[in-house]
C-alpha cells in the first residue's frame, strides 16, 4: 500500500457507533451507513464523500465500530447520531483492496508508517469505503482508502 500525505478536505460529518461480538459483516456496517444516509436526507443535506469506517478489534470477541459520512453542512445529530468535526491539516492516505481482514491489516500498516516517520496522530484513523459493499459481493473488488489525520 502506497501512503502519501495530503490535506484534510472533509471537516464536517455525522457519525454513529456500535459494538459487535464478531467481526462486523457487510450488513452490520451498511446498516449503520444507511441509518446515517437516511438522517442526512431527512435534514435536506447531502453527503460530500464516501462513508468512513473506524474499526477497533478489542479482542476476538469485541469490535468497536464507528461509521461517519461527511456532509455539506453542520447537522445537530439525533439519538445516537452525532455531529463530528475534523481539524484542517494533514492526513496520511493509502488505497487498498479487500474485505474486513484486509482493512484491519491496512490500519496496522498505517500505524507502522506513522511510527516509522514519527507523525503525531490528531484523530482516529478511518477507512473510506469507496466500493459499496452491499452492491458488490466479491470482497477482492472492494476499494477503500485508509486515512490518518496527523501533525
Amino acid at each position: 500500500m502506497k501512503i502519501e500525505k495530503l490535506t484534510v478536505k472533509d471537516t464536517v460529518l455525522v457519525s454513529t457507533r456500535a459494538q459487535f461480538d464478531h467481526l462486523p459483516t457487510t450488513e452490520d456496517i451498511y446498516g449503520m451507513v444507511n441509518k446515517l444516509q437516511s438522517y442526512i436526507a431527512s435534514e435536506n443535506a447531502t453527503a460530500t464523500n464516501y462513508p468512513m469506517l473506524n474499526l477497533i478489534e478489542v479482542d476476538k470477541k469485541q469490535y468497536n465500530v464507528m461509521v461517519g459520512i461527511p456532509t455539506n453542512k453542520l447537522l445537530k445529530g439525533k439519538g445516537d447520531i452525532e455531529l463530528k468535526r475534523m481539524v484542517m491539516g494533514n492526513i496520511l492516505v493509502g488505497q487498498f483492496s479487500g474485505g474486513m481482514t484486509r482493512t484491519l491489516d491496512a490500519f496496522y500498516q498505517m500505524d507502522r508508517f506513522k511510527a516509522d516517520f514519527q507523525f503525531t496522530t490528531i484523530a482516529i484513523p478511518f477507512a473510506q469505503l469507496i466500493t459499496d459493499r452491499s452492491k458488490e459481493p466479491d470482497s477482492t473488488k472492494w476499494l477503500s482508502t485508509i486515512c490518518l489525520p496527523v501533525l
